[in-house]
């Protein structure tokens, strides 16, 4: 098999390289091919996640949204930033109506977050998917991101389940340390979507 073969074969096959296990998978395809191919998926699925901005000022915040609202005049649009006044709390800025609104998010406890006296969700994705769906208290619903990056591992439900940890549950101990020592190894941090 041809190399353009082989890529057109995970390409065109994605859902069994998602449940096939890593042993086949690495009998078809070189382990450099494999991490590839997991941190594109990876970085594709977190595309949705990419509302984390750090450390930012609050006026830095306003600045970013009101750039984007010039560009899209979207009530909900939205970033997450760390809170200045506490260190494991964060903050949620969002339009409406051509004003930037922001709301502390109370780190309730380790990894379970509220927003004024709305519900306590597991997770800051799971508190965006939630917001997303019902404004549930905000002034409006989430809608639009404002790109950045995604949040640390620790403020996460879920992850996006890589092929570390696939080898990990498979109990392959040569394949979980050749992946360890590989430069394209996952975040062994990174938390699975299971």
């Amino acid at each position: 098999m041809s190399n353009e073969e082989e890529n057109d074969t995970i390409y065109a096959n994605e859902d069994i390289t998602k449940v096939a296990n890593i042993s086949k998978l690495l009998q078809n395809f070189h382990i450099d091919k494999l991490l590839e191919n997991d941190k594109k998926e990876i970085e594709r699925l977190d595309e949705n996640v990419k509302w984390y901005h750090k450390k930012i000022p609050r006026d830095t915040a306003e600045q970013l949204l009101k750039e984007g609202l010039a560009h899209t005049n979207m009530d909900g649009m939205f970033l997450i930033r760390d809170s200045t006044s506490s260190t494991q709390d964060y903050v949620v800025s969002v339009t409406h109506k051509g004003k930037v609104y922001h709301f502390q998010i109370k780190e309730i406890y380790k990894g379970h977050y509220q927003i004024d006296e709305g519900p306590i969700v597991h997770g800051l994705d799971k508190l965006v998917t939630h917001y997303q769906s019902s404004p549930n208290g905000l002034i409006t619903q989430l809608t639009q991101h404002c790109c950045a990056e995604i949040p640390p591992n620790k403020a996460r439900q879920l992850g996006q389940t890589n092929v570390l940890h696939r080898a990990v549950v498979e109990g392959i101990a040569d394949q979980v340390r050749k992946i360890l020592n590989h430069r394209l190894c996952p975040d062994i941090n990174a938390k699975t979507s299971w």
